[in-house]
């Protein structure tokens, strides 16, 4: 495991070398990635400006929603990121995971454009989250420290496994954008503001089936005393970690059997 960290990490290192060849281009994202992140921020304040709360939630209270939610995607996409499966099936650039003395999963989900444009993303994300807890104000409890950390790395884990599950699917299909595409847009929509405003239907889909929930719903609705919110006992944050590795475990399951019919792209 040792090993695997620090040929992770170096890798990592590479990408971030190798996306600073344009450095102009790459100060230019980070501007209009703070650009968007304040936009976001500015339209929620619109919407709760004019709607006073949304279920029940303030403004403050959605931040934290947005705060994290925007932290887990950044983080996922850093570390994890498992999209251009389909491509590298297609034209067998596979191969190359294949042949050099590391698990293939582990190299491709290492080998991806470190964009430094996403630590201005995590910054503003870090940030808003301080800001919101002093704003609303939080009382902190070591107990809700080790909860939020324990139920946000789980929910990380969770959408990384299911950004596998569907990127996997390409082993067969040969396309995985249409899951690819879909998982961010319906995690992007329904973890804006709290689930319970779904429905019942909705919420328990995102809880038990997809779970979205334990990225960002469920940890702030602990830290934020909102447990009413929830199906069941505050306190399932802490099962975060243990739902994030069954859901990774499955994806690891499903590349394996795909990589097992994998046939590189001929001559």
């Amino acid at each position: 495991m040792a090993r695997y960290v620090r040929l992770y990490l170096a890798l990592m290192a590479l990408n971030i070398r190798a996306s600073w060849q344009f450095p102009g281009q790459m100060l230019i994202r980070v501007f209009l990635t703070l650009i968007l992140e304040s936009l976001q921020l500015v339209v929620l304040w619109v919407v709760l400006d004019h709607f006073g709360s949304v279920g029940g939630w303030t403004f403050w209270e959605i931040a934290v929603l947005l705060a994290l939610k925007e932290l887990a995607f950044v983080i996922y996409h850093q570390l994890f990121w498992t999209g251009g499966l389909d491509t590298a099936v297609i034209h067998g650039d596979l191969d190359k995971f294949l042949i050099r003395p590391l698990d293939p999963l582990v190299h491709f989900l290492a080998d991806h454009e470190q964009w430094p444009g996403r630590v201005a993303q995590a910054s503003f994300s870090i940030a808003l989250l301080v800001v919101a807890s002093f704003s609303i104000p939080i009382e902190w409890t070591l107990l809700k420290f080790i909860g939020l950390g324990i139920g946000f790395g789980g929910g990380v884990l969770i959408y990384t496994g299911i950004q596998l599950l569907g990127s996997s699917i390409a082993f067969w299909t040969k396309r995985e954008d249409t899951l690819t595409v879909l998982i961010p847009w319906m995690t992007d929509t329904y973890t804006r503001y709290p689930l319970h405003i779904y429905g019942g239907v909705v919420h328990a889909a995102l809880t038990f089936v997809i779970p979205f929930a334990f990225i960002n719903f469920i940890p702030a609705a602990f830290v934020l005393d909102r447990g009413g919110n929830l199906f069941f006992s505050p306190l399932i944050v802490f099962s975060a970690p243990v739902i994030g590795v069954l859901v990774m475990l499955a994806g690891a399951q499903i590349w394996r059997k795909g990589l097992r019919i994998y046939e590189s792209a001929g001559n």
